[in-house]
């Protein structure tokens, strides 16, 4: 998917209103030009050999992604400072709920319009404050995805230097048009996954010199965090007042800086709340050892790719100066 097709669909993105989801989720589909294979360079560790012989993929949040502002956005802090201190401070917020809060705790209308009014200003600036200093931070923790990159043979040699310890790793590849190998709702095990009523559209990413606008999100979310310190009836009441913000989730954890477009990215992203290690299984159509690989972590790589069943496992070699790879059954 070239720059030109990927900013079209960033567009068609940018332009949907969350009115009629269905009808937006089409949009994407139609302005989407699928390679037929994606794929993943990976380093060997505990966790890449685990998902290789379990067939699983992680998702993972971008505040541990290797470029520390993988999500290229714009907050304007002061204006999310002063919109949420008005949201958690203006007595109009509460007045309605104060019927209700009172049949549910057993406490007179009349303590907690008291309660509320001892509510101070400097007490929920300081919430909001403290929220602020991380929100960058906190917003990219909130967008859980699952890398993927397009690559002619999954030989791209600066995916392998920065993705796969500079050809020590492996690399696995995924075939867009085999939906036997897409495992999960297949499993016994998927009986009891709390994901498993998800969807996992797989998107491109945009690369752009501008930043895209995340205040409203990140205002959303820090009201959402700083609802945390308030009593359980309270909270239900503030979450209650959050503005949705459909496809904001999808626009923030889809724009990268342009300096990143050699990645050729693509991302699935996982829908549900942050937390815990969410992951999908998924049979790769290939794994490719580095160059670089030694013997044993071969032998390794190769075991666990027989017990995932992966159907081909190649190993890389150079041939007047140019990457190739080569099967070895």
């Amino acid at each position: 998917m070239d720059s030109q097709a990927r900013k079209r669909f960033w567009d068609i993105l940018c332009s949907l209103d969350g009115i009629d989801v269905k009808h937006d989720e089409q949009k994407l589909v139609d302005a989407m030009q699928y390679p037929r294979y994606l794929y993943r360079f990976r380093p060997v560790s505990f966790s890449s050999l685990d998902g290789l012989q379990g067939n699983k993929l992680y998702f993972s949040s971008a505040d541990h992604y290797d470029d520390p502002f993988d999500s290229f956005l714009h907050i304007d802090i002061p204006q999310i400072e002063s919109e949420v201190e008005e949201f958690f401070n203006a007595r109009k917020s509460w007045e309605p709920h104060l019927g209700r809060l009172s049949d549910m705790s057993g406490i007179s209308k009349e303590q907690m319009d008291a309660y509320f009014s001892s509510l101070e200003l400097g007490s929920s600036s300081n919430m909001v404050i403290g929220i602020l200093e991380q929100i960058q931070y906190i917003v990219q923790s909130e967008m859980q995805s699952i890398c993927f990159c397009e690559s002619e043979d999954g030989l791209n040699e600066q995916l392998w230097l920065k993705y796969a310890e500079n050809h020590s790793g492996f690399v696995l590849e995924y075939d867009m048009t085999d939906n036997n190998a897409f495992l999960c709702g297949k499993q016994k095990t998927c009986e009891n996954c709390h994901v498993k009523d998800f969807r996992y559209p797989i998107y491109p990413v945009y690369y752009a010199t501008e930043k895209y606008d995340a205040t409203i999100f990140a205002r959303n979310t820090a009201i959402i965090k700083a609802s945390a310190y308030y009593p359980k009836p309270v909270q239900d009441i503030i979450l209650d007042g959050v503005p949705t913000s459909k496809w904001e989730r999808e626009r923030i954890a889809l724009i990268k800086k342009k300096c990143h477009e050699h990645d050729e990215e693509w991302r699935m992203i996982y829908p549900g709340p942050a937390g815990g290690r969410p992951y999908i299984c998924w049979r790769p159509s290939s794994v490719t050892m580095g160059l670089k690989m030694s013997s044993e972590k071969k032998h390794l790589v190769y075991t666990l790719s027989k017990v995932a069943g992966i159907p081909h496992i190649y190993e890389c070699y150079t041939e007047n100066g140019e990457l190739k790879r080569k099967m070895l059954e």
